[in-house]
């Protein structure tokens, strides 16, 4: 079980380097793709489900933004989240998956959209 505190820490750190340097965040975890695997085995811990949509919406550009997203299918996020549903699953993990499972297919969505008019 992972320390929510720590876990929230770390989030934070991940997200404000996201926010200064999202390209080099972005090639180091192309270049360490169990990372996805461990954040997603966590994803009960509600930081650790916050860090996985920031890493999917921290791009402004729509190409980029694009590009991450099928990054993130051939890295088989949204399987990966589902197979996480199961019946033995904790509240904590069913609430978190279900509500990135949402966001992340909006917005994954919506990229495709304005990348098609743009």
């Amino acid at each position: 079980e992972i320390n929510p505190l720590l876990a929230s820490f770390f989030s934070k750190v991940v997200q404000i380097l996201l926010n200064r340097r999202p390209n080099l965040v972005l090639e180091f975890l192309k270049d360490h793709p169990s990372l996805i695997d461990d954040l997603v085995f966590h994803i009960d811990t509600s930081a650790i489900m916050d860090l996985i949509y920031r890493i999917v919406i921290c791009f402004e550009n729509s190409i980029t933004r694009f590009k991450v997203c099928h990054w993130l299918r051939d890295m088989r996020l949204i399987e990966k989240l589902v197979s996480s549903l199961s019946e033995d699953a904790s509240s904590d993990t069913l609430c978190n998956t279900c509500n990135l499972l949402s966001d992340v297919i909006k917005v994954c969505r919506d990229p495709q959209e304005s990348f098609k008019r743009g």
